[in-house]
Parts: structure tokens; C-alpha cells; sequence
């Protein structure tokens, strides 16, 4: 092989991570300011550090597009934290108020958790309760098969495209 298909191929992978990269949802989120929170939310980022997260956001959002019938509906989702253990970021939720009021197998909270964990993109969810000092991490797999199976095939396709490459460059 020559150097110019070194260059192609390495373009063609490059291409591959911009495209794959640009279709990931964006969360947008405040700077976290530790001294201007108090209260459940000041409490829950001192546990969050004592356990070894960087926070990383302070109310992260993402936006929804539902289509019903040739209509669009926008909606947005606030969560508490968006955090890292490690290479893995979480979507934090902090349980307070009557919104997470309840067990977590309970049909409401279940739908609820769902929704948060498409709307970011398939992020697992860190739902801390702070009056028993735990925290449950949620994925539902689902989303993580689904995400698997659109890695394959990108890589697929840009197998494909390199070896089309090799060959046209023969």
C-alpha cells in the first residue's frame, strides 16, 4: 500500500467519527457553583464528590422532538447533575418532591426514567436518595442494544467505503 491510501483510509475513519459524533443529542447545562447551592441539591454535590464523581453539569437539559400526526412538539427535560465516574457519564437525579415520590418500580417513576434516559442519550441514570444514603444506578437495556447495533453499522459501512477505496485506488 502506498501512502495515499494510508492518507483515504485514515480520512474515510475520520469522516466516520465526525458523522457518528455529530448525530449524538447535545446537553446543555450550568457550571456547577457550589457555594450558591443549598439545601437537597447542596447536600447531594457533596455526596457526589465524597463518592468520587466530577460533576460535570448543574441541571443539564435535553430537548425532545415528538411527531404526532404531521405536527411537532418540542419538550425539555432538566435533570439534576450530569457526572463522571471513570470514562462512564451519568444523568443524576436527586429524589425530592412529589415528582419521585414513590418506589421506583412503580409505572409512573418507570416512565419517567425512560424518558430521561433517551432524552440524554442513552446515559445510565444515577437516582440518589439522600434520606437512606443510597444510590441505584438505571439503564435500561434497550437503549444500549440499540446503541451497539448502530456502532456495527457504522463500522460496517466504513469497512466498506475503505475497501472500496483499496480496490478503486488498484
Amino acid at each position: 500500500m502506498y501512502v495515499t491510501d494510508y492518507l483515504i483510509l485514515a480520512a474515510l475513519a475520520l469522516a466516520g467519527l465526525i458523522y457518528y459524533a455529530a448525530r449524538l443529542p447535545r446537553v446543555s447545562g450550568d457550571r456547577v457553583i457550589a457555594d450558591q447551592l443549598s439545601g437537597t441539591l447542596g447536600k447531594a454535590l457533596t455526596w457526589l464528590e465524597e463518592q468520587g464523581y466530577t460533576v460535570l453539569l448543574y441541571r443539564p437539559t435535553a430537548n425532545l422532538l415528538m411527531k404526532a400526526s404531521g405536527r411537532e412538539y418540542e419538550s425539555e427535560l432538566k435533570a439534576d447533575f450530569l457526572v463522571r465516574r471513570g470514562v462512564r457519564q451519568f444523568v443524576v437525579i436527586v429524589k425530592r418532591g412529589k415528582l419521585w415520590s414513590g418506589r421506583l418500580t412503580t409505572k409512573r417513576i418507570r416512565q419517567r426514567l425512560l424518558e430521561y434516559q433517551y432524552a440524554f442519550a442513552g446515559r445510565p441514570i444515577l437516582f440518589i436518595e439522600l434520606n437512606d444514603g443510597r444510590e441505584r444506578v438505571i439503564d435500561f437495556q434497550a437503549l444500549e442494544g440499540r446503541r451497539k447495533k448502530r456502532l456495527l453499522t457504522g463500522a460496517v459501512l466504513l469497512s466498506f467505503f475503505a475497501l472500496a477505496a483499496l480496490w478503486w485506488l488498484q
